[in-house]
């Protein structure tokens, strides 16, 4: 299901960006919640409500199935809790991604920061934070060289593959499938060279 990913990052980005024209964005965009619905008993909580975002800002709402109980992941079965920030300098994606997590997965406490150079506020939250996604497209090194000294080796820091809010939430949810018995240990790996 990476190519839902790619298209679902691709739908957020042309919605939230200008486009040359309008018409083929709109085609787009009805292409990929067309995909979706076709795979909806495949997709995450996540993926569904990136799909319902980009569906109701274009004016196309979209709607899917129940979930039978034996198609639910582990992620949407268990209630997830603890602490996770994002870091990028876009806020709009920023609040966007909050948003996602927050509706597939409302016990989590996500926090957002935009500072360009190393602040206090951005080491504690960097410390204090189960997981810390990091949008290495949209930031200053200054950002990523104080929050990367601040975690350590404590391995929750990782990079999102993109910059747009489905991937920032999307690496979160990556996050929460590899390590929920893992909280604050080994869950987030810095695998983006």
């Amino acid at each position: 299901l990476q190519a839902i990913d790619w298209a679902l990052e691709m739908a957020d980005h042309l919605w939230t960006s200008g486009a040359a024209s309008p018409e083929a964005r709109l085609r787009f965009l009805s292409a990929v919640i067309d995909l979706a619905q076709q795979f909806s008993r495949r997709l995450s909580a996540l993926q569904r409500e990136v799909v319902k975002q980009i569906g109701a800002d274009a004016g196309m709402p979209v709607e899917f199935n129940a979930v039978a109980a034996e198609d639910v992941s582990v992620t949407e079965a268990i209630p997830v809790t603890g602490r996770v920030a994002i870091y990028t300098l876009d806020a709009a994606v920023a609040e966007r991604a909050r948003l996602l997590l927050l509706r597939s997965y409302p016990q989590l406490r996500v926090d957002l920061n935009s500072d360009t150079v190393c602040t206090t506020e951005l080491k504690q939250l960097a410390r204090n934070a189960d997981w810390f996604v990091f949008a290495w497209r949209c930031a200053t090194h200054q950002a990523w060289f104080c929050v990367k000294a601040a975690v350590g080796e404590s391995g929750k820091l990782c990079r999102a593959s993109a910059n747009g809010a489905a991937s920032l939430a999307q690496a979160v949810e990556r996050q929460l499938a590899e390590g929920l018995d893992q909280l604050g240990g080994t869950a987030c790996r810095d695998r983006h060279p």
